[in-house]
């Protein structure tokens, strides 16, 4: 297949961009970029699938982590990334296969839980979750270093 190896070439290179991008925003600042990749993936990942979005998103992860300031310390961005994207899935029924699996099993039952009925829930659950996971994160590679 002839340009294939040009192609990805070229997209990496606006993946790794996109991370530098992303370092850059948080001024530097280790536990900012540290952290970033959870909440900025929790935010795409309630709609978007969790697996291709992790898969298609991990060269931006890449470049974070390997830009100055990139808190690559320990490669905590990359701890911090799908503890964000992971349960940004359970945030939606269109997240994850798992979510939909249960609505079908729940219907199949007889109790019909809409998508904002699931939503109202999984809103809450995922930010907590989120929430304590990057606080976790801070702890560990900042404050008890």
């Amino acid at each position: 297949m002839a340009g294939g190896g040009g192609l990805r070439r070229r997209l990496r290179g606006v993946t790794g961009d996109l991370g530098e991008r992303a370092a850059e925003a948080t001024g530097g600042d280790p536990p900012g970029t540290a952290t970033a990749p959870a909440f900025g993936s929790v935010a795409l990942s309630t709609i978007i699938d969790t697996l291709p979005f992790e898969a298609s998103v991990s060269p931006v992860v890449s470049g974070t982590a390997a830009s100055p300031g990139g808190a690559d310390e320990a490669g905590t961005p990359w701890w911090t990334f799908p503890l964000g994207a992971d349960p940004g899935g359970d945030a939606t029924v269109v997240a994850s296969p798992a979510d939909a699996v249960v609505i079908g099993i729940a219907e199949r039952e007889g109790r019909c839980v809409s998508f904002r009925e699931f939503s109202r829930y999984g809103l809450i659950v995922t930010a907590a979750t989120v929430t304590i996971a990057a606080a976790c994160v801070g702890l560990r590679h900042f404050v008890l270093v």
